[in-house]
């Protein structure tokens, strides 16, 4: 794979369909004019953790071959090392605004009843 237009036919693995991820996948795909479902579908596999450990082996455990994915620190940096090295075909950041990948939530009742508000200042300002 030397860019993103070597994706037409492929699978990508994603996390889930209705993600975030999966939505910039289409933006950037749609942008070669890589449609979904015409021209590439996802093998839904789940987190990061599993992307990458399919990646690294070529395939699903079933045997299926993979052949891209959208990562995310620190599987970006650890795909870039010597091995296993992957060929980055696109930087999301060259394609859409930076967005936090992470959220963190709290329930009203607990909050209400707990007022973390300065614990999560600080573990968010760390």
């Amino acid at each position: 794979m030397k860019s993103v237009s070597n994706l037409r036919g492929k699978a990508l693995m994603a996390d889930s369909s209705t993600s975030g991820y999966a939505e910039i996948l289409r933006k950037i795909l749609s942008l070669y004019s890589l449609t979904l479902g015409r021209v590439h579908t996802f093998q839904l596999v789940g987190s990061t953790n599993n992307r990458y450990q399919y990646l690294c082996a070529g395939q699903l455990p079933n045997g299926t071959a993979v052949y891209a994915t959208i990562l995310t620190y620190p599987f970006t940096a650890n795909g870039e090392a010597p091995s296993p090295s992957f060929k980055i075909l696109a930087m999301v950041s060259d394609f859409v605004d930076p967005y936090a990948s992470s959220a963190f939530t709290v329930s009203e009742p607990i909050w209400r009843a707990r007022r973390p508000a300065q614990y999560i200042s600080c573990f968010l300002s760390v």
